[in-house]
């Protein structure tokens, strides 16, 4: 389940942000104000997407500073951005002087990890923060059935794995809370479930998205030939279950959004 970053995010751009991403996104779009200030930070801009829409929406006079997660994902970002001659520079590093409003993409963390990456990324405002994750529900179907593989190849023991993963995914009011213990007032927050499709088990297990995205995370706790066994077992019981239909996992898209207090 390997891939070289310059293949990760070749797929990012390619897969994630057109079909997981945007479904964040356009909800951010949809209810964040981004009017009225003249510097944005936006954490974890990816391949690049999100940031250039934004930059393009507010025109000149408002400076967007994206910073991706590593050098591949930026030049296939700069080069987006040049290709449409948005004038949006990508970074890797967060501008030295914070920004009057940051936004902070936290789709693709591991849920035990947002809270650091949000309070890093917070750091990059004097004003307002916005970010946008998915909370608690998402993923259920693909975790109920994961629990069954794991019982029917004989590794019940590792089920408390299974556990952390549904527990460690936010609810919504606690990442209303987390927001609030970044200082931020004002806070609101709008929710929106969405379905991931697919077209039977391999489609599923196959998916760049899922493939090199969440079974790394999802199956960490499995070693190498147990891996492979439970990936051919979801497969095979998402098909098995699914009854000639589609499969589909849902995904509780939220945004949060608030001020900063104190500058």
């Amino acid at each position: 389940m390997t891939k070289t970053e310059k293949e990760l995010a070749f797929l990012r751009g390619i897969y994630v942000e057109p079909e997981y991403t945007a479904k964040f996104t356009e909800l951010f779009n949809e209810n964040v104000v981004v009017d009225g200030v003249s510097t944005i930070t936006y954490v974890n801009a990816g391949a690049g997407g999100h940031a250039i829409e934004i930059g393009d929406k507010l025109g000149e006079g408002v400076d967007v500073f994206p910073v991706c997660e590593d050098a591949e994902l930026r030049e296939i970002a700069q080069q987006k951005s040049e290709s449409v001659k948005s004038g949006v520079d990508f970074s890797t590093e967060a501008p030295l002087a914070r920004s009057e409003m940051a936004i902070a993409d936290a789709s693709l963390i591991t849920p035990r990890l947002v809270d650091d990456f949000l309070e890093s990324a917070a750091k990059c405002s004097s004003g307002r923060f916005a970010f946008f994750l998915p909370t608690a529900g998402s993923f259920g179907e693909v975790f109920s059935i994961l629990w069954e593989v794991l019982l029917d190849e004989g590794l019940e023991n590792k089920g408390e794995a299974v556990e952390n993963l549904i527990t460690e995914i936010k609810t919504v009011s606690q990442a209303e809370e987390a927001a609030l213990a970044l200082g931020l007032t004002k806070v609101q927050s709008i929710s929106k479930p969405e379905m991931l499709e697919f077209e039977n088990g391999e489609s599923f297990v196959d998916s760049p998205l899922v493939r090199y995205f969440f079974l790394p995370e999802w199956l960490s706790f499995l070693d190498d030939e147990e891996t492979e066994r439970v990936l051919k077992g979801l497969a095979e019981k998402i098909d098995d279950d699914r009854n000639e239909i589609t499969f589909r996992t849902s995904v509780k898209a939220t945004v949060i959004w608030g001020e900063k207090t104190g500058g």
